[in-house]
């Protein structure tokens, strides 16, 4: 009886790969989320669980036919059972992130009078929606601030320019009240 091991879901003697290399092996041993790896080579190396796979197309080095066709059994049987218990996943995409406070911005903002200030961030906003229509982003936040409100009545205004834009408030938890969550449609276009 082979013991598996509850994080990596490997057990010692399984077949493996590494992802992100051309390297085959046996694990010999695991400790915590490390595997200690025979390679075809007869090296033993140390990897990390989670660059790894399941060896499904190589031979085992030293078994008997016997525990071979006990091995792509029990390998077929693990392979039903992930894919029974995995529930398919929609890709989640994060939204872009835009500060348009003026210090973030602009190094010497001191010096500029406030339309000023305005008009550089409207155009970074600009800018940003341009970019997130091009790249097919689903959302975008512009963090704009509290203050007066200027800056966001404006962004308001800038969106409602686009087609197939739709805007409301930003996650409370995590920006406050001062940003705006854009809602991008794959109809989007610019002005």
């Amino acid at each position: 009886m082979t013991i598996k091991n509850r994080e990596s879901g490997f057990s010692v003697g399984d077949l493996v790969e590494v992802i992100e290399d051309n390297i085959r092996g046996e694990i010999k041993a695991i400790n915590a989320n490390i595997a200690l790896v025979t390679t075809t080579d007869g090296f033993d190396l140390e990897f990390e669980c989670k660059a790894l796979v399941p060896q499904l197309d190589q031979q085992p080095l030293n078994l008997s036919a016997a525990q071979q066709k006990q091995r792509e059994f029990s390998r077929e049987t693990k392979l039903k059972k992930k894919r029974k218990i995995q529930p398919r996943r929609e890709k989640v995409i994060p939204p872009m992130e835009v500060d348009l406070h003026i210090e973030k911005l602009v190094k010497d903002h001191h010096r500029l009078l406030p339309h000023e200030h305005l008009e550089i961030q409207l155009e970074r906003a600009k800018r940003s929606i341009d970019l997130a229509i091009q790249k097919r982003l689903p959302k975008l936040v512009l963090i704009h601030g509290v203050g007066e409100g200027v800056l966001k009545t404006e962004l308001q205004f800038l969106i409602g320019r686009y087609d197939g834009l739709r805007y409301e408030p930003a996650d409370y938890q995590k920006y406050g009240q001062g940003a705006t969550l854009i809602h991008l449609s794959q109809k989007a276009s610019r002005w």
